[in-house]
Order: structure tokens, then sequence, then C-alpha cells
């Protein structure tokens, strides 16, 4: 659900109190399958907010939301989305169960509002760049949790922008939990997989989530994946699995525009990320090293491409360069 999307005919504005404060909906920004996010005000200091809405049908529905409002109330920095307040309770006139999330005001929209303002001429490198910092110092923030926070549905309507600063937002789909495939038989991974399709947004699934036999481990490298399709978003203006197969992303196979006004050193950039094994993704701390001296680096490696794999060249060698980029493949003209 976009939080800053074009709201419709609905539910009229309630008044309610949420932990001893009292919120007035205002005017409903959005509304999904799962509830409504409203623009609303606390009573007393007069401080707008949202109020995320989210109508829980099931047992599963309500620990799920728990388990999201739990761990939002706890995340505190200046690139993630605060949440000041929440509840789920039973609405007896409604009948329903029904938790409550409030959450900051991002009055500057999404990623996408952005990208749509900038759509004649594009972003230039220094200005994706800038972006891109930001929502590391998140991610890196979530990974270095005790235990690690993945985020798992990272995209850019889940980005929002606030005086100048980006937040991510929407932590339905976060987990503690690392998944070692290789243990799980098929009816725990069938599980897995209706929870992934439930839970994350299919474009930006990573191979380990897409082909669950791949047997592949699932960690906060899956944050690191869906990062490089914001990155790809950003330049081209398009998933670089919008229109693909299971395959293609499997593969990682994806095309890059030919043409296109970015240096190698940001497609090589996203290619890190966009690594079809999760071992061989770079890590959020790599990201950020190479962030820090991208100015200076005349290439950018992956240094968790395994040596093995390409028996004695080693990271840098033109021939390793080729097979990992085998899957990318260039086209004629942008998205």
């Amino acid at each position: 659900m976009n939080l800053f999307g074009q709201s419709s005919s609905g539910p009229q504005p309630q008044s309610y109190e949420i932990n001893g404060q009292e919120y007035h909906e205002l005017n409903l920004i959005a509304e999904g399958g799962y509830g409504f996010i409203w623009r609303a005000i606390e009573t007393k200091t007069r401080k707008f907010c949202v109020i995320k809405k989210i109508i829980c049908q099931s047992k599963e529905a309500i620990e799920q939301a728990q388990q999201e409002l739990d761990l939002h109330r706890r995340l505190q920095h200046p690139n993630i989305v605060k949440c000041y307040n929440g509840i789920i309770k039973f609405n007896k006139k409604l009948n329903q169960t029904i938790a409550y999330m409030v959450l900051e005001l991002c009055e500057g929209g999404t990623l996408i509002d952005l990208l749509k303002r900038y759509n004649e001429k594009r972003l230039t490198e220094q200005q994706i760049l800038l972006v891109l910092k930001q929502l590391v110092q998140a991610i890196k923030y979530l990974h270095t949790q005790n235990p690690p926070i993945t985020h798992r549905d990272l995209k850019v309507e889940n980005v929002l922008l606030h005086n100048k600063v980006f937040k991510i937002c929407d932590f339905g789909s976060a987990s503690i939990e690392k998944i070692d495939l290789n243990t799980s038989n098929k009816h725990q991974i069938s599980q897995y997989e209706e929870n992934f399709s439930k839970y994350t947004t299919e474009v930006y699934r990573p191979p380990e989530m897409t082909d669950l036999y791949l047997k592949y481990e699932i960690n906060e490298k899956v944050d690191i994946w869906m990062l490089g399709c914001i990155l790809y978003t950003m330049c081209f203006y398009n998933s670089p699995f919008q229109e693909s197969s299971k395959l293609a992303i499997v593969e990682a196979s994806y095309i890059i525009p030919k043409d296109n006004k970015y240096s190698k050193k940001m497609i090589d950039l996203i290619g890190i990320m966009l690594q079809s094994n999760p071992k061989d993704r770079a890590s959020i701390f790599e990201i950020e090293e190479i962030l820090k001296d991208y100015d200076i680096l005349t290439q950018i490696q992956n240094k968790n491409i395994h040596d093995e794999d390409f028996g004695e060249f080693q990271a840098g060698d033109q021939i390793q360069q080729e097979k990992q980029q085998k899957t990318v493949q260039y086209c004629d003209s942008l998205i």
C-alpha cells in the first residue's frame, strides 16, 4: 500500500484513544486489502501523524500485526519512519480486531513520487548516490541489531521522503529468522513459499525466495538483492525483473540499457547486489565502504565471489568479470 497514494471514497474519519492519547483521523490516504492509512492528528499536542489500521481477520493476522508493531516501535534511526504508538484491540462496533499503528507523517511522498518529478531528465548519478547512502544506513542499522533484522520487502513504494531525508517504512514482512532450507522438509518449504508469496513483493523477491529448492540460506542478503532492485529502478525507471520469468530472477538475468548516462561503477554496483547466490552478494558493510570511497574508486569489485568458482583467476581479472556479468544483457534504448 502506498502511504501517499490517491485516496478513494471510503469510511468516515473517526476519533479514538490509543494508550491514553486521543487521535482524530483527518483524511484517508490509501486503502488496501488489509486495512487503511489515515492522515491524523494527536488532539492534545496537535501533532500530525499517520495511522495505519490493519484489519486482523485471523489469529495469524493478529500475531503478524503484533510482531510488526513490537518490532517497529523499538527501531530508532533517522532513516526509518518512526512508530510513536500502537495497539491491537477488538472494536465492538465493527465486530473486528484492529491493529492501530501511529507513524511519522512524511510530507515528501514516496521515492516513486520523486522519480515521477524527474521523469524527463532522470536522476543524476550523484542524486542516486545521495538516496542510496541513506538507505544503506537504515539497512545497516537493521542488520546490526541483536539478532539482525531483515526487512524483506524493500521497494521504491516503501521509501518515503521527509524534510530531505529518505526513510524506510512498512515492517509487516520484517523478520529476525534465518532459514536453512537444507534442513527443511517439503511441508516446511511449502509453508515458506506461501508466506513469501503473501508478505513479499514478487518483482523484488530474490532467487532464494523465488526457488526454495535452490536451498540457499535466507538471511539479511535478501535486503541486498532488493536494494539492488531499488538502485536499478532509480537509474532506469523500471524493475530489473518487471517483465521477467522466474528463471530470469533465479539466474539474475537482467538488461542494462545501452547508451545510458551512468558510469561503469554504477552498473557494477548494481551487479554486486544482484548476485544469484546470496553468498556472492556484497554485504551492507561492503556497500557502505564502496559508497564512502566511490569518487576515488577506479572500479568496483565483488569481494564475495569465491575464488574457487573461477579457478586460478582472482577478483578483478577480466575473465572473472565477464563470467560474473554473463547474465547481464544490454539493450539499445532506455526503458
